[in-house]
């Protein structure tokens, strides 16, 4: 099965089961992520290396806040119950590449959360800086940060793919 292939089969996955889903790529990296109403995420990778396409999944719990590495029938449970089987083979995801020293959240729809929570006490307590919006962590994608700046004049480093 071609990556395009593994990734479509994912992507199909993911829609069947309720997720929202988004495709990203940079260079010879592809990445599916996937949302659902409830908080959970999924995200899968490839990356090209010299013996072909490395794949990799990933998953974190409504009540978790630490993704975790399974295999690719760990994602497919995960996908359809919201839970990992019990039998599920895991990797916790220790290290980061971030360096930024910022707080964080796992997901989008934590930052989100977090950033409504932080204009909610700068209402009621008129502090001088306000978070703006949140974003993806230019070194690791497991990571979203918040910041006061309402513009980013960098180069976003992950590009949408349209399906």
């Amino acid at each position: 099965m071609t990556e395009r292939a593994a990734f479509d089969q994912v992507a199909a996955q993911m829609t069947a089961h309720g997720w929202s889903i988004s495709r990203q790529r940079e260079g010879d990296e592809v990445r599916i992520e996937g949302t659902h109403a409830d908080g959970a995420a999924v995200m899968a990778t490839a990356r090209l290396k010299a013996k072909g396409w490395e794949m990799r999944y990933y998953v974190i719990g409504n009540g978790s806040s630490h993704w975790v590495r399974v295999r690719r029938d760990g994602l497919v449970n995960f996908l359809e119950s919201g839970e990992l089987a019990p039998t599920a083979q895991t990797w916790p995801v220790m290290h980061s590449k971030c360096s930024c020293r910022k707080q964080y959240a796992p997901t989008q729809a934590r930052a989100l959360r977090a950033l409504e929570e932080a204009r909610r006490r700068h209402l009621r307590k008129g502090s001088e800086k306000v978070e703006e919006r949140v974003y993806r962590c230019p070194a690791d994608a497991r990571r979203w940060h918040m910041t006061a700046k309402t513009a980013w004049n960098g180069r976003e480093t992950w590009a949408e793919v349209k399906a």
